[in-house]
């Protein structure tokens, strides 16, 4: 399910629980924030994707 979709961020969930980020373009700083905030990054189909786990505040 999409909660947000614009061209350069894409936010979602999974049907496990799990928050996603997808960044379509570079965003100055967007790598670090996303894992400070507890994102794990992993690479999926060339692209980077920020998996947040369930239950994470």
């Amino acid at each position: 399910m999409s909660l947000l979709d614009i061209p350069d961020v894409f936010i979602g969930s999974t049907d496990d629980g799990h928050t996603f980020v997808v960044l379509n373009r570079r965003i100055r700083d967007g790598d670090r924030l996303l894992t400070e905030a507890g994102f794990r990054a992993r690479e999926h189909l060339g692209r980077m994707l920020y998996l947040l786990p369930p239950g994470t505040a």
